[in-house]
Order: structure tokens, then C-alpha cells, then sequence
């Protein structure tokens, strides 16, 4: 009786608790406190399995009972929660509307395992049957994977957490130290009594590769940190029972215990699960609106703000004082809040100031000169970080600050903003010696004192210099205090609406507050009497009925969407006229109003325009890993087979795919090979400088020569011997820089036989097909992961001139390590191409089991996809193989729907731009031609006085070309976005260095010679990192180069525009192309190189696997190795920045004269022609013929927009 009232109690207790959260609005919470209720009600002790997807915990589940009752596979297999537990065989399905649905007695196991599959019909599986292995009152619950993309997956993974007694988290053998696991360990070690860990599929287990005693140790380290007992440890394997390591029977044991412990335990893991449901739920309703004090403190600021701007609003009208005084302000706290002396600064000072010490000395012979140097390299290696801190935390943030407090108030002073973007703070040597207290110990305390001392002194001189130019620009600001006026009231009167908002949510949290106390009183305190409820509140009283007949076949699974985002296709631009029927306009009015001779000049300009927008081609670049389906893809773009595939990493052709032309005719290919001076280099980058050309021998007999020293591995052998084949079979080509025409037919050998293939620079492939007959050319690059610096100059060079990108990744091993690398550019670049120009394709997605399982793959792409900074990714599943067999498309596969955007994308919206600036030169046009109408009727004296007007135009507009001709802003803004991107990339580089040593060096090196593989490991650690570097420097060009045409545009061409339409009426029409004008030439690139014999002295450090494998000697192996390689980026980026910067600056210097040059022209055109038409009355006829027709040419142009 008395236990009978202690569970009435408890039941009372959380019956009021779950009102309270229902009217706090936490309907989450009071549904998990009625579960916890429920289970402790039905006192049945629940065992929860959890982890990865495809980490086997359905395996091991069935395993565990001995019968094969859960779904497996290698894709995420429960999508609900699925208990198991005895009883009459019955399987019960509960939906997330409250019905319950129940097949009793014997069952299809495949129609309940797809019921575990489908969690859109059914929250929870519930299965009862006569397991053996279950105790009475055991309950197996197995989960989906925590990493699944679909969110109620882990919804539902995570509703179980708050239930169960026992958690058993599985994990795969090969991803057990994953960020996920620890990241979810450390999340639910608080919320479940009792946690074990299991690594599963253990039969992957190698020895030869690292001891298991010492992966077992590793990860009972990593569990000590999660509070997780290594008695709690399994490992485990399903499909190889006998496996030695297998420790199944211990695990069944363990399992046994769990299954049977007592229901005082029981209790007390109930009230601790209670309180952390309590403990949450206050949590979250005290940081609905923000802490307490957090939100008084804000409405105090908020006050003193308001109270701030009401003072500068009384005499904001008259005095230019307060614009001063608030970007002083700023300025002064991005000084203040600059971090000068990170660690890595404080550790170089350190060293400094050891150097500055009476008895500091270097060597033991000839000491006296070493010391010296020493103490000068220490000196040189503080004073360069210093100016770097500087630069990156406090001069860049100014000079961004200054010029948008400039362009904020429409402050043109070219001098002043040249002044603004060229700002450095002045960093002294002397400076370091400020600093400096002679005679003081160098302790830690005196490092830190002397960091911020040498901080200050730097600030101090910041601000002093940053007065200078708020000084300037207070002189210019003035006349904008009235703006300024009316952006202080938008101010206030935000902020006073924030203060309404933040005062209502104060009282908000105080309600809140109490109500939390009241929620703890209940809990904590006995009941004073018994409340007027039902002690079972918390059962649903589900009324259970048989599964309908219309789902008791296999359910329909719910699919996602497809995962492609469809942003850039509006429904605006859909019903927007083709492209043709602007071009028929166009052409029509070009053809209307030739015969205006005074206009030629404005004419010949819009009549080019609509041309090229006529004969467009346009170039879709396929890119994507090896063996990714590039090619297939093409092929079934083409509609046929036509290019073979069989690309290898170690060489690959350039396959251009376009329409035949008269001198190359249908189904022919031209091919160009390399030249002998390009085939040796690349020996040399394959072999690891085995080969050398001698000038004494020919090509056959230096590679004939080295073949026979047997210096090479297998593997070069095999690359060195295809070239020699390539060469002696076509040796006449080669020699002489021939190009070979082959029919398609005979394409194989070209591009597929290595033999041949890797003596092939390039392919055109000239073929009549629907997609090539549009005028688009097909552009097969090199694989993403070619090092070959050739492929990477093609690879860049089509990613910036390409209309399109389609980047190829394969099915089974989407998104691998080189697709990552290669799409990591494309990230970095992609708001210099633009998003909308990128398709991203899985290609082989016939090979999908099922829709569900391609969903998954499909979410997981785009994840990483946006992991990489591309997050609104065009994402189509494609089957090449399909399309080639003529299978038609379905929901696996989108290439017809792909296809459509893709050309909707090229032929359409591409073409917007064109458009858009040939409506607004069609209606310039138009103006010229009203204009010179109107001057037929006026009088001479009219006429003379806007001939004068005109010239006085001419003079201004000519005087402001001229200054900007003259102007070095756009040469200061390219300088500092290029110090800027550097400073990233060397950042970014350092990283990737870190990463690269780690992948490379591993346990598996212990195969073989030991010192030998280390080697060759840091050969390709070298390698990769030159090619990581020069791969960013080329995307930084890329991005240096639309920044380049971005301000070219802003501050030039659009400056003078502004300028040309600032009149009152304006007789000129400017229209200046950068992109034309500009250089087709690249950035003159560094050659990233680092000598192995400079660095190879770090593997002294792991002269022995023991050494290597000793976690403290591998981190400080890793270390070493990467300052090595950072260090040697740090000389590559100087190197660039001077060589860089000068090519900017003669850039600058002839774009801006083409451009003046372009401009004077069109200026001096327009005037000449203006003037004759006043002049010139033989013009009259055509001129009125010409303005009636310009008349009906607007308005069909309206009438067009209106359609659309």
C-alpha cells in the first residue's frame, strides 16, 4: 500500500508539473515528462541503441536476440524509434497524430521492417514477440542515426535519450574518434544513468597496421574525458562471430545485468531523469527573451543611447562636431579592442627580450657572432609579426571604417580617400625597444607586461594618426550634417521602438522567473494535499485497430524533395519574353535608324552589341574527381556516345566538344599532343626528379637510359615506359607540333589508352548534336585531384571564362577527399563567378538501391557542399548510363529537368544582362534622336547658346576624365584587398598543413621500411602543399581580378556616368566596357617550391614507429614539420605581394588611359555630331522619321514589359 502511494505521489507531482510546462508553453518537455511517467508506470526498463547510420546498430540488435527482426544496411535503415520487448507477437505502429495502428499474432517481417524504415507513417514501432534474450520487463530500442540529415531522425533519436536507463552507443571500427561521437557523448552524459560504448565491425581490425592494444587504449582515453568507464567498453563483431577480438558473449552479459536491475534503482534513475527535464525546461523559458540581467543591462544602454542621440540631434543642424566624435569613437575602440599580442607574438617577444639579457648566448664556439645574429633574427622576427598584427587587426578595420564613413556621407574628395585607403600606422623598430625595462628578468608576468606596453605605444600612434584624418574629413562632412539629421531621428526612433520590445520582455522573464520558482517548489517540497486528478494522466488511451487494407502492402515512402534549389529560376523570369524577341527589337530599330548619319558613333555601338548578343557562344566546363562520370555525361548531354572514358590520375586530355565548322568537318577530332619540353617536365614531376633531360641525348635515349638504371618504382616504370611508347609510336607530331584529324571513331587510344592518352595535350571533337547546334561548347577538364600544374592553369582558366559549371561526382563515393579539395576553390571563388553559373551532378545515381537511400546521398552532398561555403548548390542525381541506353528519366534521375535548367540558365538568363544594356542603349539612342529633332526648330540664338552648353559639358566631362585617368584609388583599393586575401590564404594554408601531415602520416607506415616511407610521405606532403598553394593563388586571381573590375567599374566608369547625367540636361551618353578594355594577360604566378633536403631534417624527430606513435612526440612531429612548410608559404606570399603590387600599378595605369581614351572618343563623337545636326538642315527629313519611329519603338518596348 505504502509503495502504491509513493507512485500516486510521484504521479500527482508531475501531473501539476506537466500544467505548468503546458502553460509555459513547453509542450516538448511535458510530452517527454508523460513518457518518463508511462515507462516508470509500466516499470519496464528500457535499453536505447544509438550512433552513426550505417554503423551496424540493427545488426547488432538482431544479433543480440538471435533473430533478424530490424532492417540493415548500408544506408540509414530506422527512421523511427523501434522497441522491442516481449510478449504476444504483435507489432504496433504509434503516428505522431495520437492513432495507433496493431497487426497482432505472427507477421511479415518485411512489411514491419518497412514500417522501421519509414518514419513519416509511424513516430514509433513498437514489436513484441518471444525473444529469449529479452527479460520480461526489458525494452530494446533502437534509434536512427544521429548523423542523419533528415532532422525529426535525430528528433526522434534524441526523444529516447530522456527514457532510457541504459544507452548503448555504437560506432563503426574506422570512425570512432569522429566529431560526432564526441560531440554526442558529451551531450548526453548527463542525461542517461548508465552509457556503454561499442565499437562495432572490429573484424576491420588490422594488425599490421597499429597494435590493438594500442587503438584500445586510445579509445579509452577518449571515453575517460566523457566520464565513461572502460569497463563499459565492447568491441564487436556481427558477420564474423569467431573473430578473436569479437566480444560478444562479454557484451550479452553485460546485457543480462542491465536488463535486471531493481526498481529502487530504477526509481531513482526516474526522479533523476524528472530533474533534468525540470532543470531544462527552466532553462529555456528564463532565455526565451535573453537573461535577466542581460536584458536590463540592454535597456540601460539602450536609455543612454537614446539619451546619446536626443543631445546630437539638439545641435546636429549647426555643428559637424558630433560626426567627428562618433567616428572618433569608433576608430578608437577598433584601436582599443585590436588584439596586438596574440600568443604566437608573445612567445616571439619572449624570445626577444631572452636575447636582450647580459648573459643571453648562442653556440659554444665563435659564440660571439652567433649570439649577434641570433639576437638580430629574434629582433626581425618580432618586428614582422608585430607589423603584420598590425595591419590585419587594426589598420585594415580603419581604413574599411574611414572610406564607408565617406561613402556614408557622399565624400568625394579624391585626395582625402587616397589618403584613407593608403593608411598604415607606423611601426618602428624603435619602437621595440620602448618597450623594454633594462635590467628586469624575463618572467612571464614581465613578457605580458611588456607585450601590452608595446601595445599601447602602437595604439597611441594609431590614434594620432587616425585624428589627422578624421580632421580631413570633419572639413568635408559638414554640408551632410543635414543627412545626417534624418539618419539620427531613423535612429532614435529604432531604438525606442527596441526599448518598447526589450521592456516588454523584461516583464515577460519576471513572469517567467516566478513561475520557475513555483516549478522547483513543487518538485522539491512534499504535497501539502492531494490534487483533484487522475494519478495516471499521463497513459494515452490508444485505441488500437488493425492496419487498414490499403497500407497493409509495403508503405509508400515520403521522399524528399529534390535537393537542387531552384533560387535563380523565378516565376517572374519564366513568364519573361525569349531572348529572340528582344533581339527582333533591337534589330529592328538598328535597321530603322541606320541612315542617321549624326548619331553613327551611338548606332555603330548598339548595332555591335545586338550582334554579339545574336552569335553568342557560350562554354560549359565539366569538372569533378577521376572516374566521377565526366565523360559519360558529356555523352549524354551529346545524346550518344562519343567520347571514351578511362581517365587515370597520373595524366588526362582536355576534350573540347563543339559544332563542325567548314574546316572541320562532322565526326572528326583534331588532336594536338604535347611537345617534347612539356612531356619532360612532366617525367620530371612524376618520377620525384628521377629523370632529367641531358642536352646530350635524345628524349628516347634519356628515358631508354633511365628505364634500364631500375631506380623507379613500379608505378613510375609503368608511366615512364607509356610515355616512351607515346613518343616513338608519334614521334613525327610530337617533334614538329602537328596536329592529327581522326575520325570519332578512332578517339579511343587518344584519350582512354594510357599508352597514347598521356602524350596528349588536347582533343576538339567537332560533333553536329542538339546541344553543340545551340552554339554551347562542351569542355571536358582534367580530373579535380591532378597536382599537374598544367591542369590546374586549364582548370582556372575555363572556371573563370566558362558560362556554366558542372561539377561531376560519382554515386558510391560521392564527395570524396578530391572532390572536397577542388570544390573548396570553387567555394573560395564563387562570389567572383557567381553561384547561379555552378550545377552540381551525382552521376551514376541508377546505382541507388532506392529513392530513399539516393535522398540520403543527395542531403549528405549538399551538406558537405555547404560545409565548403557553396550553400545554395544546383544539385541534380543523374544517370548518364540511363540517358545513353535511352531510359527515360525519372525521380533517380534528373537529367532532363537538369538539362532544361541548364540551358534555361545559358540561353536565357545569361543573356539579361545583354539585354537590359541594350534597352538602356536603345533608349539613350532615342534621347539623341528627340534631342537633335527638337534643335531643328529652334531659334539660332538657341541654337548657339546649346552648342555652348554642350562644349562647356564636353570641357567638365574631359577635366573629370582626366582625374580619374590620374587617380590611384582603384591601384590603393586593389593593394589592400590583395594584402588582405594573402593574409588568408596564408592562414587558410596553414591549416590545410596541418590537416595534410596528419592524413599522411599514420600508423600504416610501420609496412615496410620505415624510414623510406616516411620519405615518401613527406614527398607527397611537399607536393600536395605546393600544389594547395598554387592552386589558392590562382583562385585568389580570380577573385583579384573581379574586385579589379568591380571598383574599375564603381570609381571609374559609373563616377563618370554620375558625372555625364548630373546635368540638367545631358548631351552625352557614356558607355565603357572594363572587361573588354582590360588585359587579357594573368598575374605573373610564383613558383611554389620547397627542397626536401631543407626540411627532411624533421624526421629525425620519428626515427621509429615507437617515436611516432607516442601521441606527444607525433604532435610535436606535426608541429615542426608544419612550421617548416608555413614558414616556406610566408616567403612564397612576400614574394608575391612585391610582384604582385607592381603589376597592379602598371594595370591601373593603362586601363585607366584606355578608358580615357574610349571615353574622349565617344565625348568628342557625340559633340561633333550634335553640333553638324544643328548646323546641318539636309538631316531634317531623316531626323523626324527617325524620332516618330524612336516614339513607336518605346512604347512596343513598354508594351513588352507589360506582356511579360
Amino acid at each position: 500500500m505504502t509503495n502504491t502511494r509513493t507512485e500516486d505521489a510521484l504521479a500527482w507531482k508531475t501531473g501539476i508539473l506537466y500544467d505548468e510546462l503546458i502553460n509555459n508553453g513547453d509542450h516538448e518537455r511535458a510530452k517527454q515528462l508523460g513518457f518518463i511517467m508511462n515507462k516508470e508506470s509500466s516499470r519496464e526498463i528500457y535499453i536505447a541503441f544509438a550512433g552513426h547510420y550505417s554503423a551496424g546498430k540493427s545488426s547488432l540488435i538482431n544479433s543480440l536476440l538471435n533473430e533478424n527482426v530490424l532492417p540493415s544496411g548500408p544506408i540509414p535503415t530506422s527512421a523511427n524509434l523501434v522497441k522491442v520487448k516481449k510478449g504476444e507477437p504483435q507489432v504496433t505502429l504509434f503516428t505522431s497524430d495520437g492513432e495507433c495502428f496493431g497487426m497482432k499474432g505472427r507477421y511479415e517481417k518485411e512489411k514491419v521492417q518497412a514500417y522501421c524504415k519509414n518514419g513519416a507513417q509511424a513516430e514509433i514501432v513498437e514489436i513484441s514477440g518471444e525473444f529469449a534474450a529479452l527479460g520480461d520487463r526489458a525494452v530494446m530500442i533502437d534509434t536512427p542515426g544521429i548523423d542523419s540529415t533528415d532532422h525529426t531522425h535525430f528528433a526522434h533519436a534524441k526523444s529516447i535519450l530522456y527514457q532510457a536507463d541504459a544507452l548503448f552507443y555504437v560506432v563503426h571500427y574506422n570512425h570512432v574518434h569522429s566529431e560526432e561521437n564526441i560531440r554526442f557523448l558529451h551531450y548526453i552524459q548527463d542525461k542517461i544513468p548508465s552509457i556503454y560504448f561499442i565499437v562495432n565491425q572490429v573484424d576491420r581490425h588490422d594488425e599490421s597496421e597499429t597494435s590493438f592494444e594500442a587503438y584500445k587504449n586510445q579509445v579509452i582515453d577518449m571515453l575517460r574525458n566523457e566520464g565513461i568507464k572502460k569497463e563499459h567498453l565492447f568491441f564487436t563483431s556481427v558477420t564474423e562471430p569467431d573473430f578473436p577480438l569479437n566480444e560478444m558473449e562479454n557484451l550479452k552479459k553485460e546485457l543480462s545485468i542491465v536488463q535486471n536491475q531493481t526498481d529502487e534503482k530504477r526509481r531513482f534513475y526516474t526522479e533523476t531523469k524528472i530533474t533534468n527535464v525540470l532543470n531544462e525546461h527552466i532553462e529555456q523559458v528564463l532565455q526565451t527573451d535573453g537573461n535577466l540581467e542581460e536584458l536590463q543591462k540592454q535597456i540601460t544602454d539602450i536609455k543612454k543611447q537614446l539619451e546619446a542621440i536626443e543631445e546630437k540631434l539638439d545641435d546636429v543642424s549647426s555643428n559637424a562636431a558630433d560626426t567627428y566624435e562618433l567616428l572618433k569613437a569608433e576608430a578608437n575602440k577598433v584601436i582599443s579592442n585590436a588584439n596586438l599580442t596574440p600568443f604566437e607574438l608573445r612567445e616571439k617577444a619572449s624570445m626577444y627580450l631572452e636575447s636582450l639579457l647580459p648573459n643571453f648566448k648562442k653556440g659554444l664556439f665563435f659564440s660571439k657572432a652567433k649570439t649577434s645574429a641570433e639576437k638580430q633574427a629574434r629582433f626581425e622576427n618580432l618586428f614582422a609579426e608585430l607589423k603584420e598584427r598590425v595591419r590585419a587587426e587594426m589598420d585594415w578595420h580603419l581604413v574599411d571604417l574611414l572610406k564607408n564613413a565617406m561613402e556614408s556621407y557622399y565624400v568625394r574628395d579624391e585626395q582625402l580617400k587616397a589618403k584613407v585607403i593608403s593608411y598604415e600606422t607606423e611601426v618602428l623598430k624603435s619602437d621595440l625597444l620602448k618597450a623594454v625595462t633594462p635590467g628586469t628578468h624575463v618572467s612571464s608576468e614581465y613578457v605580458m607586461n611588456y607585450s601590452s606596453e608595446l601595445a599601447d605605444i602602437l595604439k597611441r600612434k594609431g590614434k594620432h594618426a587616425v585624428n589627422d584624418l578624421l580632421n580631413s574629413f570633419n572639413e568635408h562632412a559638414s554640408s551632410k550634417i543635414r543627412e545626417k539629421s534624418t539618419l539620427l531621428n531613423n535612429e532614435w526612433l529604432h531604438n525606442k521602438g527596441k526599448l518598447e520590445e526589450m521592456e516588454a520582455a523584461f516583464q515577460r522573464q519576471m513572469e517567467l522567473k516566478e513561475k520557475s520558482t513555483n516549478i522547483l517548489d513543487v518538485w522539491n517540497n512534499p504535497l501539502e494535499s492531494i490534487p483533484d486528478m487522475n494519478p495516471r494522466w499521463f497513459q494515452t488511451n490508444y485505441r488500437l485497430t488493425n492496419i487498414p487494407e490499403s497500407e497493409k502492402n509495403v508503405p509508400v515512402v515520403k521522399h524528399h524533395e529534390p535537393v537542387h534549389e531552384r533560387g535563380h529560376i523565378k516565376e517572374s523570369e519564366n513568364k519573361q519574353l525569349p531572348v529572340q524577341n528582344y533581339l527582333n527589337l533591337f534589330e529592328n530599330l538598328a535597321c530603322s535608324i541606320a541612315e542617321v548619319d549624326l548619331i553613327k558613333s551611338q548606332w555603330t555601338n548598339f548595332y555591335q552589341k545586338t550582334e554579339r548578343l545574336k552569335t553568342k557562344q557560350f562554354t560549359i566546363a565539366l569538372f569533378g574527381a577521376f572516374s566521377a562520370g565526366k565523360s559519360s555525361f558529356a555523352n549524354a548531354l551529346l545524346g550518344e556516345k562519343i567520347l571514351p572514358s578511362s581517365p587515370t590520375p597520373t595524366t588526362a586530355t582536355i576534350n573540347k566538344i563543339v559544332k563542325p565548322v567548314h574546316s572541320h568537318q562532322n565526326r572528326t577530332a583534331e588532336i594536338v599532343f604535347k611537345s617534347v619540353e612539356e612531356i619532360e617536365q612532366e617525367l620530371v614531376n612524376l618520377t620525384d626528379g628521377k629523370f632529367s633531360p641531358e642536352k646530350k641525348r635524345s628524349f628516347e635515349e634519356s628515358v631508354s637510359r633511365l628505364i634500364k638504371q631500375r631506380k623507379l618504382s613500379t608505378d613510375q616504370n609503368t608511366i615512364v615506359s607509356n610515355f616512351l611508347t607515346a613518343f616513338q609510336a608519334f614521334k613525327e607530331p610530337i617533334s614538329n607540333n602537328k596536329k592529327l584529324i581522326v575520325n570519332t571513331g578512332e578517339l579511343f587510344p587518344f584519350v582512354a589508352d594510357e599508352h597514347v592518352s598521356c602524350a596528349v595535350k588536347e582533343v576538339t571533337v567537332y560533333i553536329s548534336a542538339p546541344i553543340t547546334e545551340k552554339g554551347i561548347k562542351l569542355v571536358d577538364t582534367p580530373g579535380a585531384s591532378s597536382i599537374n600544374k598544367r591542369h590546374t592553369e586549364a582548370a582556372f582558366q575555363y572556371m573563370s571564362e566558362a558560362d556554366a559549371i558542372v561539377y561531376v561526382t560519382y554515386y558510391q563515393h560521392s564527395f570524396s577527399r578530391a572532390d572536397r579539395s577542388f570544390i573548396r576553390k570553387l567555394g573560395l571563388v564563387q562570389d567572383s563567378l557567381g553561384s547561379d553559373k555552378m550545377f552540381f551532378v551525382i552521376n551514376a545515381s541508377d546505382l541507388a538501391q532506392n529513392e530513399e537511400e539516393l535522398d540520403i546521398v543527395l542531403h549528405y552532398v549538399k551538406g558537405e557542399l555547404g560545409k565548403e561555403g557553396i550553400s545554395q548548390a544546383n544539385l541534380y542525381p543523374v544517370s548518364s548510363k540511363h540517358m545513353l541506353e535511352g531510359t527515360n528519366a525519372d525521380s533517380v534521375n534528373q537529367f532532363r529537368e537538369l538539362e532544361s535548367h541548364l540551358y534555361q540558365f545559358i540561353e536565357q538568363d545569361l543573356a539579361r544582362a545583354s539585354i537590359e544594356q541594350l534597352i538602356k542603349d536603345g533608349k539613350n539612342m532615342c534621347e539623341t534622336v528627340f534631342r537633335l529633332n527638337d534643335s531643328l526648330n529652334k531659334s539660332e540664338e538657341d541654337k548657339r547658346a546649346e552648342i555652348i552648353n554642350m562644349k562647356e559639358q564636353l570641357a567638365q566631362l574631359a577635366q573629370h576624365a582626366e582625374m580619374l585617368r590620374k587617380s590611384t584609388i582603384i591601384k590603393e583599393l586593389a593593394i589592400k584587398d590583395m594584402s588582405e586575401q594573402l593574409y588568408h590564404i596564408q592562414r587558410r594554408i596553414s591549416f590545410f598543413a596541418n590537416d595534410l601531415i596528419k592524413s599522411e602520416f599514420h600508423p600504416g607506415m610501420q609496412n615496410g621500411s620505415w624510414q623510406e616511407n616516411c620519405k615518401s610521405a613527406l614527398r607527397r606532403c611537399i607536393s600536395a602543399y605546393e600544389s594547395e598553394f598554387y592552386q589558392e593563388m590562382k583562385a585568389f586571381e580570380l577573385r583579384l581580378n573581379a574586385f579589379f573590375e568591380k571598383h574599375v567599374d564603381a570609381e571609374w566608369i559609373q563616377a563618370l556616368q554620375w558625372k555625364a547625367e548630373s546635368f540638367e540636361v545631358s548631351f552625352f551618353s557614356i558607355t565603357l566596357e572594363p572587361r573588354t578594355l582590360q588585359q587579357n594577360s594573368s598575374l605573373q604566378m610564383i613558383e611554389p617550391t620547397v627542397e626536401i633536403t631543407e626540411i627532411e631534417e624533421v624526421l629525425k624527430m620519428i626515427k621509429s614507429p615507437r617515436s611516432f606513435l607516442d601521441l606527444k612526440g607525433k604532435a610535436l612531429f606535426v608541429e615542426a614539420l608544419r612550421e617548416k612548410l608555413s614558414l616556406a608559404a610566408g616567403q612564397w606570399i612576400q614574394e608575391a605581394k612585391l610582384s604582385i603590387a607592381d603589376e597592379l600599378a602598371k594595370r591601373t595605369e593603362h586601363l585607366q588611359a584606355e578608358l580615357a581614351k574610349e571615353a574622349y572618343r565617344q565625348m568628342n563623337e557625340q559633340a561633333s555630331s550634335y553640333e553638324k545636326a544643328i548646323e546641318d538642315i539636309k538631316e531634317a527629313k531623316t531626323l523626324k522619321q527617325a524620332a516618330s519611329f524612336c516614339k513607336s519603338w518605346l512604347e512596343k518596348l513598354r508594351q513588352m514589359h507589360v506582356n511579360a
